[in-house]
């Protein structure tokens, strides 16, 4: 079985990217509102919502390699 964030987890992978609530719901291409009630549990983070969030950490994986390369 798939595992899934809590909102704990949820808020601590924003925080890790040091990202501002605005931010994280930029990347998943969810509304600011729809992201803070994942954050604080009013929704469910749902099978798509981790795979968005897979798909930003290897991006951001991807960025982070592709500079460390260019210095």
């Amino acid at each position: 079985m798939e595992e899934r964030f809590t909102n704990e987890q949820l808020a601590t992978w924003r925080k890790a990217y040091g990202w501002t609530r605005q931010e994280a719901a930029a990347r998943l291409g969810l509304s600011y509102d729809g992201y803070v009630k994942k954050e604080q549990g009013q929704r469910h983070i749902s099978r798509q919502d981790m795979k968005l969030i897979r798909y930003v950490d290897q991006d951001e994986a991807r960025k982070k390699a592709k500079k460390k390369a260019t210095k």
